[in-house]
């Protein structure tokens, strides 16, 4: 004679699920948004993956990413290189028992960098006595631009100022 439950409990464990907000990281010097700030709030049971692709307006589609976090929050500084739209899809979360559960949330921002400029030519220039130079210069950021320089001869000092500058380059 074998004794045995006549009941059994089973418990599956939660289907994981997410909890997406965020905020603009801004440019501390220009209070210009320069990224995203996402943050996570995870159920389920850790550690979690979440995939998501990046995609700028008039750009190429960029590959599938992931992020991994060990516990119920985490966070993600998403701060593109250049200026301009971006989408980000994120379509895929991952616990410890289940490998692929659909969510599909969009974050989308303007990504405008601080302004700053560049000599285009970084070499030197051999100048005779008489001949005035030249520079190319080179603008990042969001037009119109005012570019302000010094010119140093001997002891004196002359400054100039460009304003109302609208194209990305330009000619000192």
């Amino acid at each position: 004679e074998v004794s045995a439950a006549s009941s059994c409990l089973l418990q599956n464990p939660l289907k994981p699920e997410v909890t997406i907000s965020s905020s603009e990281i801004s440019d501390k010097c220009a209070d210009s948004p320069i990224g995203l700030r996402v943050n996570f709030e995870f159920t389920g049971s850790p550690p979690f993956t979440i995939k998501y692709r990046e995609e700028k307006t008039g750009g190429k589609k960029s590959q599938l990413e992931s992020a991994t976090f060990p516990g119920h929050r985490g966070q993600l500084d998403l701060v593109p290189v250049s200026e301009g739209t971006y989408k980000y899809t994120f379509s895929e979360l991952n616990d410890h028992y289940y490998t692929y559960v659909p969510i599909n949330q969009v974050l989308s921002q303007d990504v405008r960098p601080a302004a700053s400029a560049f000599f285009i030519d970084r070499h030197s220039k051999d100048i005779c006595l008489g001949d005035s130079p030249v520079f190319d210069v080179q603008f990042v950021g969001e037009p119109p631009w005012t570019l302000e320089y010094e010119i140093i001869h001997g002891k004196s000092r002359q400054k100039m100022s460009q304003s109302n500058i609208t194209d990305r380059k330009s000619t000192v």
